[in-house]
């Protein structure tokens, strides 16, 4: 349920590095579907890519994964769910918080690393069950919020 399907990985590094060498200074849109198990089924996401953000923007995704993280540490399903996008909420919906896993993914996203950043898009490397996964933060309207994990 916490790990990132590998086909969303691909995606996700492929537009990475598209939009890490192609976009320049210039601001593109890009929607993205998936249909993993990872996070965003069936979901659509809209971002605006522009590789300059602002350091207000970074500190509001940085803030928004700490706070994520103490909530799975905790096991508050209530106090964690304003952080996610809405496919999260949905695919998190049923998860039960109150296990040492989710206590488990909650101290990895505490060491998660901002790795890309764009005015509407971060995404994050840590590492859970030995292996590095990733997630995004995404704009929704003006509010950071959680996708992909």
């Amino acid at each position: 349920m916490y790990k990132m399907d590998a086909k969303l990985t691909v995606i996700l590094a492929a537009l990475i590095f598209l939009f890490a060498g192609c976009i320049g200074s210039q601001k593109q849109e890009v929607n993205k579907q998936s249909d993993n198990n990872g996070g965003v089924n069936g979901t659509t996401t809209k971002a605006v890519l522009d590789p300059v953000p602002g350091e207000e923007s970074i500190a509001a995704s940085k803030k928004l994964v700490a706070n994520a993280s103490s909530a799975f540490i905790s096991g508050d399903k209530g106090a964690l769910m304003p952080y996610l996008s809405e496919g999260m909420k949905e695919t998190l919906a049923d998860a039960d918080l109150s296990t040492p896993e989710a206590a488990a993914l909650g101290k990895a996203l505490s060491e998660a690393v901002l790795t890309e950043k764009y005015t509407d898009l971060m995404v994050y490397e840590f590492e859970y069950k030995g292996s590095k996964q990733y997630f995004y933060t995404i704009k929704e309207g003006e509010e950071w919020k959680i996708e992909g994990l």
